[in-house]
């Protein structure tokens, strides 16, 4: 398809061009993706928040060794901003709703980009089994001021293939040896 050009010269992208038609939507469902999470998280907002009350920013969001991990980080800030990022992505991946109060230390994100380690527990765990994640992919990127968290959470091929066990979740680190 040829590229059109505008009134000032500068060329238009093709006209039916679509990354997310229904074809190619149906043939990424069919080789197991459940969903796809993207969070950008500013490191400022949570330096300001670790300021203003440290101890509740940790209590609500936070699991006590989440927590810890943070406190050994050079930067605490950004490493409570990429677990974070990890959570919100991981929430959007697996189709979790706010049906009641979230319970952020449901999701618990250990280790550190690539070799992210993700727990889930409670109402997050629940949905990603009825979603059928078994696994979710974790990578993070960072910025001076901002966290980007990608989490891909993939099942089986189909409903009937999906075991009805906890999923488990892997890192691009923990699945060098994964090609399924």
């Amino acid at each position: 398809m040829r590229a059109t050009s505008t009134p000032a010269g500068v060329p238009s992208p093709p006209r039916r061009w679509s990354l997310c038609s229904p074809k190619r939507l149906t043939e990424a469902a069919a080789g197991g993706v459940v969903g796809v999470g993207v969070d950008v998280a500013a490191t400022d907002r949570f330096e300001r928040l670790l300021r203003r009350n440290a101890p509740r920013l940790w209590a609500h969001w936070y699991t006590q060794a989440e927590v810890e991990e943070c406190l050994r980080h050079p930067r605490p800030a950004l490493a409570a901003t990429a677990r974070f990022a990890v959570k919100e992505a991981t929430y959007k991946a697996v189709g979790a709703r706010f049906v009641h109060a979230v319970r952020w230390c449901d999701i618990e994100v250990l280790g550190s980009g690539p070799g992210w380690q993700v727990s889930l527990k409670g109402e997050v765990a629940a949905q990603a089994t009825v979603a059928g994640a078994q696994k979710l992919h974790v990578t993070t990127d960072e910025t001076a001021d901002r966290v980007i968290a990608v989490v891909i959470a993939r099942g089986s091929q189909s409903k009937s293939e999906r075991a009805p066990s906890p999923p488990t979740y892997a890192s691009p680190q923990s699945m060098k040896g994964d090609r399924s």
